[in-house]
């Protein structure tokens, strides 16, 4: 079974947390770098806590010693501690989406501490791709501030603004997502960049979940340069590519009846016709 220890630091419970240590402190390092996914760092880092994990880290971090730029055990997915908060699905109902968000304060720790930001998992995923993929501005504001690289794709040829679109959001976590999508375009991530696994574009897919405020700050944006290049990304759509299935954004949009953003399109000058 699960060790108490474990489960405290899942819950991030500073005062249990302590209590327990003091009875099983012998076997601390044991469980921060246990052979199997789950570790009391990560689980701490990347639990279901509140305002005390930041606490919680410090202190198993503290009585370890750990150096955190040094080389450790990673996950068998190839994930870090900062993946770990990245990677939470509930970043943004677990306190208020602010600066002050516990998980966010734990990430700036973190980058003091020396872990590697741009770090990828076996997907070729970084932090930021994850925290984009979650729709979190408040936690992608602290991992560009302390160097998150927005020119980078996973292995799949996912990009910031595709990893924003990877999946089908209700409508009620939109508001979040024209948040990510205003802030990633203030810095001019590429709009245009193509999925290498299914030929899908930022565009695309905001018009087939019907994201449409998402859909007009691209559209509006005032840097569509088809032969941009971004770092290691390759800007290669437009706003009538399609992907692999013959699908444009107008296409999309208009087959899942999101007539707001079919408007959009049109007004913004996508073509009426198929090839």
């Amino acid at each position: 079974g699960r060790l108490p220890l474990l489960g405290t630091a899942e819950a991030a419970r500073i005062e249990v947390l302590k209590l327990l240590l003091e009875i099983e402190i012998g076997c601390l390092r044991a469980v921060c770098f246990p052979a199997g996914k789950d570790s009391i760092l990560y689980l701490t880092v990347g639990g279901c806590g509140g305002d005390d994990v930041l606490v919680c880290m410090n202190y198993i971090l503290d009585q370890c010693s750990l150096d955190l730029t040094s080389t450790f055990e990673e996950r068998e997915d190839g994930n870090s501690l900062i993946h770990a908060v990245a990677e939470m699905r509930k970043f943004g109902d677990n306190a208020a989406a602010t600066r002050s968000n516990p998980f966010a304060c734990v990430v700036a720790e973190l980058c003091r501490r020396g872990v590697d930001i741009n770090a990828t998992n076996n997907l070729g995923e970084t932090a930021l791709l994850l925290a984009i993929g979650n729709g979190c501005a408040p936690l992608i504001e602290v991992l560009l501030e302390y160097g998150a690289k927005l020119d980078t794709q996973a292995a799949d040829g996912t990009t910031p603004l595709l990893a924003l679109f990877a999946s089908c959001r209700p409508s009620y976590m939109h508001h979040r997502m024209d948040a990510v999508t205003e802030l990633l375009v203030s810095r001019r991530v590429p709009i245009h960049a193509v999925a290498s696994n299914d030929g899908m574009t930022p565009l695309i897919r905001a018009a087939q979940f019907g994201c449409n405020k998402s859909l007009e700050l691209m559209l509006a944006a005032d840097y569509f340069d088809l032969n941009d290049v971004k770092g290691s990304i390759t800007v290669k759509g437009g706003i009538d590519h399609r992907d692999k299935n013959g699908r444009s954004a107008l296409f999309a949009a208009v087959q899942a009846d999101n007539h707001k953003c079919a408007a959009s399109l049109i007004k913004s000058g996508a073509s009426l016709y198929l090839p």
